[in-house]
Parts: structure tokens; sequence; C-alpha cells
């Protein structure tokens, strides 16, 4: 029977590997470092891994039924930080020959096994992940078992960061105890090794919990993202709001496409291709659909493609790639049409492994978009307004951009979009093309021309052919001349090639529209 845990394993493997475990000579010399193995053991195999915390292991595993006070008992993390320790010495010497190795990786009380010749973990390196700091929240006016919230919160939003397996953690650290030490709880980056920090703070007012939440970079401590969400005390659903505040975050931070980490990125790039993790292929992908780096191109589609390769189990190499091929059209130095069959299949297998994956419908958006069929955009569409996935920023907009470009019901998109630019304010620009595009149909130019001010990318293409557009329109030839020599500045080939290279992802009524209109000013474009 296949387990909840790891889908190529078999609960008789790891039951196997427990019988291991526990014949260790330091665990079976301490009755609580044994009990605390089988524990864990137990919840990873129940499917609760990643919801065990100091707080269930202290009541639960070690039987503290008084509330648990994690700054002055460290109980918990001594004994785990012992298991940690026995682990990796049983690992380097008498089990170094094990198939099937666990381990307890640091700042998590979830079980992470592995196997010697798994393509899930193939290249993979958690220590190349992006580092959370958690704080614990400020608690304001709280009563009642409320209370013990602001420390209770960041110890589970540990847990979900470490279920989705793309993060890791450090802390959750004590405010007091920080300014003990001298040190700002913003200030955190500065002795401990965190990229990002989350802080946050817990208010109780009349009938609801008003949680406030941000995201801060780890060396400067400047704000990236900040939210806040009411809850209803009558009815609290903390753990759908922390569900939401971890997809939320996790947009933020880099794992679907939003701020990614500057020293990550920093070393993919200069880091040999033979020596790349998957989670750097993926991040170099990633990169170039924040930076457009075009001599990075060629390099960066070597390394996704040998990602897939290597891990074909996983989704986000099959999903990255698949985005970037679809863009290739409007690539001013990229020869030749997009492989939209190759788009199809990596789509499809990012679908099939993981369906509720953000990177897995947006490939699948993607994919409809260069094979033009409207109704299957429109589908995702609806079935992302309608609320049938969690969707974050990064998939509202991708899919709302979209929709506009390809004019599959274009209202929607624009609601699509408005949506992500609510969730996540600092969310790509790309966002603010699709938005120009309708608003050139519906010759609203002031509102188009504040879009692409916004958009922030001049030096590309979709900038300038717009706004020369416009200037046609307006009857400001020269303006539109200015605009189109900029054009092609940025895509040489645009006079031939326009057509074919912005029909991939631009509905034919727009192509028309430029055309007409750059006509009126004496340009006259065989590509459009």
């Amino acid at each position: 029977m296949r387990s909840q845990v790891h889908p190529l394993l078999t609960e008789e493997e790891i039951s196997a590997c427990l019988t291991r475990i526990t014949a260790i000579q330091a665990i079976q010399a301490s009755p609580r470092l044994l009990s605390l193995v089988r524990y864990l053991f137990e919840e990873t195999l129940a499917g609760r891994g990643a919801e065990v915390t100091q707080y269930t292991i202290a009541a639960e595993c070690l039987g503290i039924l008084n509330v648990y006070d994690a700054d002055q008992n460290s109980l918990v993390r001594v004994h785990a930080s012992r298991l940690r320790r026995v682990l990796k010495t049983h690992y380097e010497g008498q089990g170094s020959n094990d198939r099937l190795q666990v381990r307890l990786p640091p700042g998590s009380y979830a079980l992470k096994f592995e196997r010697s010749k798994d393509p899930l973990s193939l290249n993979f390196d958690v220590n190349d992940l992006p580092v959370v700091g958690l704080l614990e929240f400020k608690g304001v006016r709280l009563e009642n078992h409320w209370r013990y919230l602001p420390m209770a919160m960041p110890e589970e939003l540990s847990s979900l960061m470490q279920r989705q397996g793309n993060l890791k953690t450090l802390g959750p650290f004590s405010r007091r105890l920080l300014e003990a030490e001298g040190l700002d709880p913003v200030q955190l980056g500065s002795r401990y090794p965190v990229d990002f920090i989350l802080d946050g703070s817990v208010e109780q007012l009349d009938n609801a919990l008003v949680l406030r939440t941000r995201l801060l970079e780890g060396r400067t401590g400047m704000q990236i993202w900040s939210g806040r969400d009411d809850l209803d005390l009558e009815r609290p659903d903390v753990a759908g709001f922390e569900d939401i505040l971890m997809r939320r975050l996790s947009a933020s931070i880099g794992e679907e496409g939003g701020v990614i980490s500057r020293h990550l990125s920093s070393l993919a790039r200069v880091k040999q291709d033979d020596m790349l993790t998957v989670y750097e292929a993926v991040l170099l992908g990633r990169m170039y659909l924040s930076d457009y780096d075009h001599q990075a191109l060629p390099r960066v589609l070597e390394t996704l493609r040998r990602a897939v390769r290597q891990a074909p189990y996983e989704v986000a190499p099959h999903a990255t790639l698949a985005v970037l091929l679809s863009m290739l059209g409007m690539e001013p130095q990229w020869p030749g049409d997009p492989p939209v069959d190759e788009i199809r299949e990596l789509a499809k297998q990012a679908m099939q492994l993981c369906p509720v994956d953000p990177w897995s419908v947006l490939a699948q958006a993607f994919a409809a978009a260069v094979h033009q069929d409207r109704k299957e955009l429109e589908r995702i569409g609806r079935t992302l307004d309608a609320g049938e996935l969690d969707a974050s920023a990064m998939l509202l907009g991708g899919v709302g951009v979209l929709m506009c470009c390809q004019k599959a019901n274009p209202v929607l998109g624009v609601k699509l979009i408005a949506q992500a630019i609510r969730a996540n304010p600092h969310y790509t620009r790309t966002l603010h093309v699709g938005l120009a595009l309708v608003l050139l149909e519906a010759r609203n130019f002031n509102a188009a021309r504040q879009e692409l001010d916004a958009f922030q990318y001049r030096w590309g293409l979709s900038d300038p052919l717009i706004r020369g557009a416009m200037a046609a329109l307006d009857g400001e030839t020269d303006t539109a001349h200015r605009e189109w020599q900029r054009v092609l500045e940025s895509f040489p080939s645009f006079v031939t090639d326009g057509e074919r290279s912005l029909g991939y992802l631009w509905h034919a009524d727009y192509i028309l529209l430029i055309r007409h209109a750059y006509r009126n000013v004496g340009i006259s474009v065989n590509g459009l």
C-alpha cells in the first residue's frame, strides 16, 4: 500500500525503517527519544507529519499537560536536536548503506524520507531553498485562550511551510529574547541566515480577531508585502486563515513567481550547468520571466530540459518550462516558432503530477493560449473565479493576462487581474500589458498609458508597440514613428515576423487594430 508521505514508498517500507531506527543503541537507551521517534513515525504514517509542532509533541508525546511555554522550556527542542544528531551519525556510519533513510530537517518536526535512487529527490539540496525567519507574533488585547495564539501561530505556519517543501524556516524567534540580545526583530537577517522575515500581530476587536502580517527582506529589513485578515470569533477558521496566508506568502517569496531570493539566483547564474540542482534550474527559468535576460535564454532552456529528465516526477521543471516556451514567440533573439507540441505535453504532464499546483494550472493556460483554445482558457478562468482552486496572485494574474490577450472573456480577465493585484500589490508588472491591450481596443488611451507606465519595461516589445499605435490613432505622427523605431531596436525582425510572433499570445483583433493604426501614419508592416 502506497503511503501518504511519499508516492514511491509503501507503508511496509516505512515501518521497516522504524524498526531499524528504534534499534539504534542511542535511541534504545533513552525512553524519551524512543517515544519521540515512535510518535513522529505514527503521525507521519497517519498523514499528519506536517502538523506536528513543539506543542503537540509536549502534550501528546512527552505528557506535558500544562500550557507549554517554548521560551521557558526547551525540552522538545533539546530532544529533537538529539534525534537529528543520532540520525546523522547513524547514516554516516552503520546505516550508510540503508536504501531508505529518514531525517528530521532543522526547524521542522516532520520526518523526511529519502532513497539513494529516488527520482523525486535527485539533485535536490535543502540548503538551496529560501530560508524564512519566523517571528513570534505580537498580541494586542487578547483574552482567554486567544492569548496563546501569537506563540502558536508561527509554529503552525512553520509546519505549513515544511509541508510545501519549497521553503526552509528558522525559528520561531521570541521577541523578548531577541530584544535581550539587543536585536531589533526586523534586523534578524544581520545575525541569522534568513532570506526573509515573517512578522505579524494578532489583535482582538469586539467579535473579531485582526491578523496583520508582513514579509520583510532578510538582509535589509525592507517590507516586501503586508496584509490584514479579519477572523470572526463566532466561527474562527484559524486553519483556513493559515493556509491562505501561507499561499500568499509563498507567492511573494518566489515559489510561484514573486520576489526571488537574490543570492540564490546569483548563485544559479554562475554555477556550472552540471552542478545545478533541479531547484536552481527552476529558479533560473523563473528568473528569466522576471528579468528577460535574453543572452541567458539558451542556457535556461537546456537547464530546464535537463531538470525535466532528472526529476520526471517533479511538477516545477515541467510547468516552468511549458510557460517559458510559450513566450518564445515574442522573444526577438529566438529563431523559429514556439514548440507547441512540447508545450502541450509538458503542461499535460504537470497536470497529471499535481492538478492543483498553481504552476500546473498556469502551464495549462499557456498551452491553451499558444494553441488558441480560447474555450479552454475561459474554462480555467471561470474555475479560478468560482473559487474551485485556491488561487495565488501569480495564478490569478497570469490567467487574467492570457484571457485579456486572447480575448477569451476579457471582462473576466480584468476581474482576475484586479483580484491578483489586491492579493499582492507587489506582483509582477506583466499584469499591466493585458489591461493596456483591453484599454487600447476601448480607445481609453489615457488609462492604457497609465497601465504601461506601471508596466515599467520600456525596453521590450509590448510597451513601444502599444504606445506607438495609440499615438498613431491620435494623429501624433512623430511620436508614433519614435515608438516604432523602439520596436525595431528591440525586435529587428518584427517587420516580417510580427504577426507570427504576436499571434501566439495576442488575439488577431489586436493585431489588426495595431496594423491599421500604423498605416495611418505611413508605416507599413508586412509582418502585421
